[in-house]
């Protein structure tokens, strides 16, 4: 071959390769907003109220008198607190900083339920709304069999909706929202999008929210989502980052003790605080990103749950146990008291939002390094990860948010 048709070829491939790049940069940002709002005398609903219990029970001596409480009603304090936590957001207009709305475009859906439980039966009122969709539907005398099989539609019938409203546009999203159990909608459309992909999730956690899975029909909450995500098949591996150490020890006993589909832990890793101590993050990067080779990964997503963040942020899950959340906690009084949040045993010392912003411009730069994709693409749109749990009313001056606008803003790169 001539020098010079090298040299046309080389012009050619530099000329592709900015017309990609301009075209990527054409690529709208946009932000979905999934405000989730839940009514329900079902404790078990709002998750982890019995998994606080249980972790007091282990600590009441050296925790429990501190809160001049007891195991046995630390559960119904905890989780009636909850549902006053899920009542308190507000249109996401006033949790998302001005400046960042006037940078990325914002689009909101509205999901509720209202949740029943009577003995052995449900009653179930489910709302959702989002561009051109609407669903309200209203059910009465439901046994789980039949909860689960209403649930699985509409979660299907909403990521549907959520999926085809960005065919056909340029544009790169991250979902967002108050409930981690929203994943299940970012990793579901994620698979509408690129049906042929085999996704490596990278997630930033206090928890492994694999707990109570069953075999099958898991109703998808805060505290299953990945473990469902895994068991049926939207992901392929997942990497928690961030978990705490009691998280950590429980992950091979943490689903129902009659599940028996064990190799789902086979798809797992976790990194704790200490580990991430002991071994850098770049070497962990790189043993998890030729383990996820070998599994055949093609396409790498990153979420995030703002308590991975430190103890100083609000907004989280566990903000009943947060150190600023006192004073509301406390009908406006000041508390001198520590918190459980404050206590060591089995929390995490979370990341600042810097770290995660390096590790995540990390991991996008070992999974194209790597010859995977960094999110789900049909090559016009772009489902990029998403970052969850912000509770905005308890989001003091808005730290929360800023944060993880900082992270969302790593994401879109």
């Amino acid at each position: 071959m001539s020098i010079s048709r090298q040299i046309k070829l080389i012009l050619i491939a530099l000329l592709f390769t900015a017309l990609l790049v301009i075209n990527a940069q054409k690529n709208e940002k946009v932000i979905l907003w999934i405000n989730l709002q839940k009514e329900t005398n079902y404790y078990d609903d709002l998750e982890y109220g019995q998994d606080v219990a249980m972790f007091l029970n282990d600590s009441i001596e050296t925790i429990g008198k501190k809160f001049e409480i007891n195991s046995d009603d630390f559960s119904g304090i905890s989780l009636s607190y909850l549902k006053e936590v899920y009542s308190q957001n507000p249109h996401p207009k006033t949790i998302l900083p001005s400046e960042l709305l006037n940078y990325y475009k914002a689009n909101i859906a509205t999901i509720s339920y209202n949740l029943t439980k009577e003995k052995d039966h449900s009653s179930l009122d489910i709302h959702f709304e989002y561009m051109d969709c609407l669903i309200i539907k209203t059910y009465s005398n439901l046994d789980d069999k039949e909860m689960y099989y209403i649930t699985e539609n509409f979660v299907e019938n909403i990521t549907r909706c959520i999926a085809n409203s960005f065919i056909g546009k340029q544009t790169d999203v991250v979902f967002a929202g108050t409930d981690h159990a929203i994943s299940l909608l970012t990793f579901k459309a994620a698979k509408i999008i690129e049906p042929k992909s085999k996704i490596g999730l990278f997630v930033f956690d206090e928890h492994v929210d694999i707990y109570g899975l069953k075999d099958n029909e898991n109703i998808v909450t805060k505290a299953n989502v990945f473990g469902k995500l895994l068991l049926e098949g939207y992901v392929d591996y997942v990497v928690f980052i961030g978990s705490s150490e009691a998280a950590k020890s429980i992950i091979g006993t943490s689903a129902d003790k009659n599940f028996t589909r064990k190799d789902i832990f086979d798809k797992i890793s976790v990194y704790s605080d200490a580990d991430l101590k002991e071994s850098n993050f770049q070497h962990i990067l790189n043993k998890e990103m030729n383990e996820m080779k070998k599994k055949g990964i093609t396409n790498v997503m990153v979420s995030v749950d703002t308590d991975v963040l430190p103890l100083q942020y609000t907004g989280f899950e566990y903000s009943i146990l947060a150190p600023a959340i006192g004073k509301i906690r406390h009908n406006g009084k000041n508390r001198t008291d520590l918190t459980l949040a404050e206590f060591q045993e089995g929390f995490s010392i979370g990341m600042e939002p810097y770290e995660l912003k390096q590790h995540i411009g990390a991991i996008k730069y070992s999974t194209l390094s790597s010859g995977m994709n960094f999110g789900a693409s049909n090559g016009s749109i772009i489902i990029l990860g998403d970052i969850q749990e912000l509770l905005p009313k308890q989001d003091i001056n808005f730290e929360t948010t800023k944060a993880a606008m900082e992270i969302v803003a790593s994401l879109f790169g």
